[in-house]
């Protein structure tokens, strides 16, 4: 089984684990779901990049975990120091720009 076999049939095991938390309440079920939701979003993050930029998963994974810090910091740092208490409603406008921004 190569890398990307392997990421593929975990990221349908997650699918499983995720509808069979929804079963479940909890904070440490949302915890256990969100770690799930962060996971499949890295291997989906990295099986593209590798596919796109034609690099080996293992790089695809390193560059994807550098990515995806660099952006979840870009977001707080936009919520906190541009937004928050200086427009109406700051959440609003946050997602716009993640939507601008594309989230890739």
């Amino acid at each position: 089984m190569t890398i990307e076999e392997a990421i593929h049939q975990e990221l349908s095991e997650m699918d499983e684990f995720l509808r069979g938390l929804q079963e479940l309440d909890g904070a440490r079920v949302q915890g256990l779901a969100g770690l799930a939701i962060y996971a499949k979003a890295f291997y989906k993050g990295a099986l593209q990049r590798s596919k796109e930029e034609g690099m080996a998963i293992g790089e695809a994974m390193e560059q994807e975990m550098k990515h995806m810090r660099e952006f979840f910091f870009k977001v707080d740092q936009r919520y906190y120091s541009e937004l928050k208490g200086r427009v109406p409603e700051p959440i609003k406008e946050l997602v716009g720009w993640i939507g601008k921004y594309g989230g890739k």
